[in-house]
Formats: structure tokens, sequence, C-alpha cells
């Protein structure tokens, strides 16, 4: 029996067509923390665990619960005593675009690190400002500055807040559990210079916060939201041909230009996270070409004010 009453399908008659499901984009909040195993635990494997206590059965390391203390409720561990990731990463099936690397790993692993192919975010812990700084002159590299024996309790809590905010933020001045030790402006002069992550303590009523927060030299939401707005812009470009399949004309095309910043502009625009997006579609051989304009805002723009204070004379 067909659906529907005869008399109203035979005075219209419609075609269903059912929407495809927007593009998943939760991957971006996973992290993969990189810890030593504990004796027994075995190694190379991913675990997913939702609470600091059963992190604590795979590692002595106490950095991930940082990563909870933050907010997030679930990471993935992966227990290792080297750094050589590439073949472990490529082969996983969890989906994550941060990899942090505790402080069980001292500068000098670090070096050896191999996250082959992986595209997303990699964090590491380093005592050593000079080490650091090498490490944060690569793309998608955060090199967070810590001491005072605090290992990564900061760096980790600071990805947790990140990772687990409802929109993304670069959780500039968020207050941190630990004091580095950096409490001094020339200091932090010159690790903002050098693009290192660092919480700064002050001595009267705030407390060590979260001075600078950058990956690869950028603000720390660039990497995640260029993925993000191009996964959605796929999903939506989807969504739009599967629902009014165009023909592949210059008008078509502009139809789609035009879907496309309406979506963007309410999503990143409107709400602060870019300052500015622009999608340009053109028909080329039979296929629509996109081209996308972004701008993020920088973390110069989000340090600090300066400016002189001038006194009129009575």
């Amino acid at each position: 029996m067909a659906n529907g009453d005869v008399l109203l399908n035979y005075i219209l008659q419609l075609e269903t067509r059912t929407p495809v499901p927007a593009a998943s984009t939760g991957f971006l909040r996973s992290a993969l923390a990189v810890v030593k195993p504990k004796s027994g635990v075995e190694t190379g494997k991913i675990t997913r665990v939702t609470s600091e206590v059963a992190a604590g059965s795979l590692t002595d390391n106490e950095d991930v619960k940082y990563l909870f203390n933050g907010g997030m409720n679930a990471a993935f561990v992966l227990p290792t005593n080297d750094l050589d990731l590439a073949d472990i990463i490529a082969a996983a099936k969890e989906r994550f675009f941060t990899v942090l690397v505790s402080s069980d790993f001292s500068a000098s692993e670090i070096d050896g690190l191999d996250v082959g192919g992986f595209s997303g975010v990699v964090a590491a812990v380093f005592e050593d400002e000079a080490k650091a700084k090498v490490f944060a002159q690569q793309k998608n590299r955060t090199a967070f500055l810590t001491g005072n024996g605090n290992k990564g309790a900061n760096a980790f809590y600071a990805f947790g807040s990140f990772l687990s905010a409802s929109a993304w933020n670069n959780q500039q001045y968020i207050p941190v559990p630990k004091d580095d030790g950096i409490n001094d402006t020339g200091t932090a002069d010159a690790l903002f210079e050098d693009r290192l992550s660092f919480a700064l303590a002050s001595e009267d009523q705030y407390g060590p916060r979260l001075a600078f927060f950058c990956t690869g030299g950028q603000a720390i939401i660039a990497p995640y939201v260029t993925e993000e707005l191009k996964i959605n812009a796929q999903g939506w470009t989807m969504q739009y041909l599967n629902l009014n399949r165009p023909q592949y004309t210059l008008v078509q095309a502009k139809l789609l230009e035009d879907f496309l910043n309406t979506k963007a502009a309410a999503m990143y625009v409107a709400t602060g996270i870019l300052s500015y997006v622009h999608f340009t579609i053109t028909l080329t051989n039979q296929n629509y070409v996109a081209d996308i304009d972004v701008r993020i805002p920088e973390p110069s723009a989000l340090w600090r004010l300066k400016g002189i204070l001038t006194q009129e004379a009575l």
C-alpha cells in the first residue's frame, strides 16, 4: 500500500530527501597522554581512561590527573618507554588531535620524538629553556616551560581546561594549580618572545596563572579551529549537495558559496572565534573548487596591553 492519500499524492508528488548527518569533530577535543609505564603494564597500547585512578593503574606519572582536574572526563593514555610513536599513532583506532608528552621524558628523549604523519598538536614539558625554544619553533608544537619540580601539572591542566571548554578559547590568565617559579616580568617577556607557554606567578592576590599558551607560535586555538572549520565546510557542502542536487553552474556555485559563508559567519565570526572567514566557490572543469580565507586572532592581541601613562603637571 502506498504511503499517504492517493489524491494528495496525485496533486503534489514529493520525493523525500534525508539530510546527511553533520560531520563529526568530537575527536578534536580528545587527547593522547604519552607516559612511562607502571611496572608490569603493557607498553605500546592505547587505553581510554575516565578517571585519574584509572590512569594511575597504567603509570606512576601524575600529569594525567591534571587533565581531569582541568575539566576533561576522559583521555587516552599510551604507556611507552620511548617516543618512537609513528607506527602506534598511524595504527590507532582511537581518534585524537592532541598528543601530550608527559614529564616522564627528558629533553634528550624528546629530541627523538617521532609522530610520523600526525598533523595535530604535539605538546611537551620542558625544564630546559633552550630545548623548549627549539621544540616550540616547529609547526603545531607546544613547549611548556615548568619549574619547581612541578613536572607537567600546569601544562596538562591548561590543555584539560582548553579541550573541555564549551567553545574554543585561548584560556588567557586562567588560574593553574602550581607555581613554576616564573615570577618576574623580564623572564616573562623573554618567554613570550620565544613563544614558550608558561605560567606566571603573582606574588600578591592572583597566584599562578596561565600567562601564555600557544602552538607553533600561533594562538592555541589556531590549528583546532582551522581543522574544525575544514571538516565542517566539508560536511556543510555534503549536506547542501545532498539536499539540493545542483547542476554545475556559476549560479549554483554562488548559492553554495552564500550557504557556506552564512554557516561559517554564524558559527565562528559572530561568536568571536574568528575575526574573518570567507568562502569563494568557483567552477573549474565541471567541478566546484573552494578557497577559504581565515583570520585567527594571534596571541599577541591577547597577551597584554602596553601603553604610556602621562601625568599632567598641576
